[in-house]
């Protein structure tokens, strides 16, 4: 019973306390989260930001870095901020911090950071009392070290003295003197910019009203062919001058000093172009122009060409040196079939309808294949040719010729005496058959080698131009029935060579062709005797049989037998021959006292076993001469 009344006043005791705790005050944690200061120190001086609202605002120098910056920042007590302070930060771009406060409440403030403007240029530069796009202007000599140039071009003789400017600069720069400011502008003005950032710039202004200089913008060098002696062309220029009468136009030569003056037929100054006639009477040539419009203000134009006057043959164009690779003044022509060409000014729109020719003794040649050539020098007028075919009855060759030129009505227009670039006149070659006097020998060795002297041996030429002119001549050399063509070297006017090698010993005919064919052979007797080269030695053919197909050994085989021992020897050649079939035997079999061939292909054995067959094996002995064995093939018993 005690214990259990001891139980209740304890328990009651407990709840007693309980009750009295519930009624202690509590404290109150710190809501305040203000960003109360934000200082950024740049080259050792500090800059404090203004902070307004949730925002953050600070100008630095133009020279500070923004990517580089650690703010000090100082926040409510009991407060955090993130990020913290003295944190590097990139301020190129808008920076968020968050003040926590010490109830966990939340406050962000955006950063702000931008540089003072450096900038101080001169954006655009004007007169308000000129026409509107009347002036223009350029820079000159724009070098951060040195003062800027703006020259402004403005109408030709305008009041340079009392001009009202219009300028803009940079933002946040100022201009002195003041944009609108009116000045005497005939020598040159300073202005000064400054920049936000308290930085300055010096420009200088020149103003410039006379006439810009002049030039022609459309000339081409075949822009005036086929323009007839007092037609009108028109000239498109940059600029002309407002006195009709100091714009003045010449025509010279290109590479000459005659001049022509033009008479100006109207000017269009909306456009600027000038209209002149040419001269009553001009030869085709390849011309500039020449236009003044005032004193120290001229242009020449670029070469161009005037083909509707007189046709105006020049000179025979330089042609290629094949021995030295380089073009040299052309000093004679063949005839028939050499190419080459004139430099000669005539209308290129009729050319189809003109005749060309060469005149001596008051006879014409036609020349062949002209047409208009530009590909090896677009600067010249060049007409290609090939010369005309040899005359009948013949023409003799000399430096006495002419070029002419007819028109469709067979009507001469042009013409002069066949010269070189060096004015100098060209010999015309006429071809004639080839002469030969003599040889340097009339009996050799077979092998050795033979010059044949006389007249006409080989023409000369730069071009070939048709088929009737070749690159060589050649030697005949005949023997009995058969013929061996050779084609000379080391030929000249009067002279080639040959070799005789491989040449069968006998009496031969010598005969010539030279490089025009059409002329035909040399008709003089000259023989040339071709002796053997190999020296006699002791070993002989004894015998050189063919087998028929039937032989039980030697089928088909030719076998050649010595009088004595061959094994000193070598075998440089083994050949059979009969009629118009010849069979070198490569694949030869040798003993000691022979050499046979293999067995041979029905073909050649059918030719060689029913018809008269020879041959001949060449032996080199150890001194490297060679022997040459001939032999006549008999029919095995």
């Amino acid at each position: 019973m005690k214990k259990g009344l001891l139980l209740l006043l304890m328990t009651m005791a407990i709840w007693s306390c309980s009750k009295d705790s519930d009624d202690t005050p509590q404290v109150k944690l710190s809501n305040l989260k203000e960003m109360t200061s934000f200082k950024i120190t740049v080259e050792g001086k500090s800059y404090e930001a203004e902070i307004k609202d949730n925002f953050i605002q600070a100008v630095l120098p133009s020279s500070t870095d923004l990517t580089k910056l650690s703010p000090e920042i100082k926040i409510s007590e009991k407060a955090k901020v993130t990020p913290n302070s003295g944190v590097v930060q990139d301020f190129t771009k808008t920076v968020e911090y968050t003040v926590t406060a010490e109830d966990k409440s939340t406050k962000v403030y955006k950063a702000v950071i931008t540089k003072t403007n450096s900038q101080k240029a001169i954006e655009s530069f004007a007169f308000v009392n000129l026409p509107e796009g009347a002036s223009s202007y350029v820079w000159k000599n724009k070098n951060p070290l040195d003062m800027d140039t703006l020259v402004c071009k403005v109408p030709y003789l305008s009041n340079i003295k009392a001009l009202t400017s219009k300028i803009t600069v940079s933002s946040k720069a100022t201009i002195d003197p003041a944009s609108g400011t009116t000045l005497d502008y005939s020598k040159p003005v300073k202005y000064t910019v400054k920049a936000e950032d308290g930085s300055k710039a010096e420009y200088l202004v020149i103003v410039d009203n006379s006439i810009e200089q002049v030039k022609f913008t459309s000339i081409t060098r075949d822009g005036f062919r086929s323009k007839k002696p007092n037609d009108v062309i028109v000239l498109q220029t940059n600029a002309l001058s407002p006195v009709k009468e100091n714009n003045k136009v010449k025509l010279r030569f290109s590479k000459g000093t005659t001049v022509f003056d033009l008479k100006v037929t109207n000017i269009d100054y909306k456009t600027n172009q000038i209209s002149v006639a040419l001269p009553a009477g001009f030869e085709n040539n390849e011309y500039v122009l020449l236009l003044e419009i005032e004193k120290n203000n001229s242009v020449t134009s670029i070469p161009f060409v005037l083909d509707g006057g007189s046709i105006n043959f020049q000179n025979i164009a330089d042609v290629l040196d094949p021995y030295t690779g380089n073009y040299v003044a052309c000093n004679r022509l063949l005839m028939p079939g050499e190419r080459f060409r004139a430099n000669i000014y005539l209308e290129h729109a009729k050319f189809s309808s003109y005749k060309f020719f060469l005149r001596k003794d008051g006879r014409d040649f036609a020349l062949l294949n002209s047409k208009l050539n530009s590909t090896l020098n677009s600067t010249l007028e060049q007409v290609e040719f090939v010369m005309p075919n040899l005359p009948n009855p013949a023409v003799k060759s000399g430096s006495d010729f002419e070029f002419v030129v007819k028109d469709a009505n067979n009507k001469e227009v042009g013409g002069n005496r066949l010269v070189n670039t060096k004015k100098s006149n060209i010999n015309v070659i006429v071809a004639e058959a080839p002469i030969v006097k003599s040889l340097s020998k009339t009996k050799v060795k077979e092998g050795d080698q033979v010059i044949i002297f006389g007249e006409n041996i080989f023409y000369n030429y730069a071009e070939i131009g048709s088929g009737v002119l070749t690159k060589s001549s050649t030697v005949r050399l005949t023997l009995g029935g058969n013929m061996r063509n050779i084609e000379l070297t080391g030929v000249s006017s009067n002279a080639g060579s040959f070799s005789t090698k491989g040449m069968d010993p006998g009496t031969y005919r010598v005969e010539v062709t030279n490089n025009i064919p059409s002329l035909g052979a040399s008709k003089q007797e000259i023989n040339l005797i071709v002796e053997s080269s190999t020296t006699p030695i002791s070993v002989k053919v004894n015998s050189a049989e063919i087998h028929n197909d039937k032989d039980p050994y030697f089928a088909q085989q030719i076998l050649v037998s010595f009088n004595e021992s061959i094994e000193d020897y070598d075998i440089k050649e083994f050949k059979i021959s009969s009629n118009s079939t010849s069979y070198i035997v490569d694949n030869y079999i040798r003993n000691k006292y022979g050499v046979s061939t293999p067995k041979l292909p029905s073909d050649k054995y059918n030719v060689f076993y029913n018809n008269p067959t020879t041959g001949y094996v060449i032996l080199v002995d150890k001194n490297n001469k060679e022997h040459k064995l001939t032999f006549t093939v008999s029919k095995a018993k």
